[in-house]
């Protein structure tokens, strides 16, 4: 059963992930499940690919505010870097900037410093 969820804090959550410039990808990862969720975010907002999956992303947030759980939502960056791949292909893959969140107690708090980049959720 799950425990009344803090959705003002669930919303804010949602709008500061919106407010992020451009594509992203969020990883949603809850306490007693085995899979992590991945959606992707348009840069118009849009969750997914379908209406649905916005509401399904919503329904593991539930989950993730009702027990604990984290975050990690990658913002693609314009810029692109050339890789070498093991095949010896090069390919350009674009940079990200990483924001990290805690989810608990149905609260949820901004991880500051990610891979030496001093993005914080908290600070859009």
């Amino acid at each position: 059963m799950l425990k009344k969820v803090n959705t003002a804090a669930m919303d804010k959550l949602i709008k500061s992930i919106v407010k992020i410039p451009g594509e992203k990808i969020v990883t949603l990862i809850v306490q007693g499940e085995s899979e992590p969720f991945v959606i992707d975010v348009s840069a118009d907002g849009k969750f997914g690919y379908h209406e649905s999956h916005e509401l399904l992303f919503r329904a593991k947030l539930v989950s993730a505010f009702s027990s604990s759980g984290g975050m990690i939502i990658r913002q693609f960056l314009p810029v692109k870097v050339q890789r070498k791949m093991p095949d010896g292909k090069k390919v350009w893959i674009p940079r990200k900037k990483i924001y990290g969140v805690f989810i608990g107690k149905g609260k949820w708090y901004p991880l500051k410093k990610l891979l030496g980049n001093s993005s914080s959720v908290e600070n859009l």
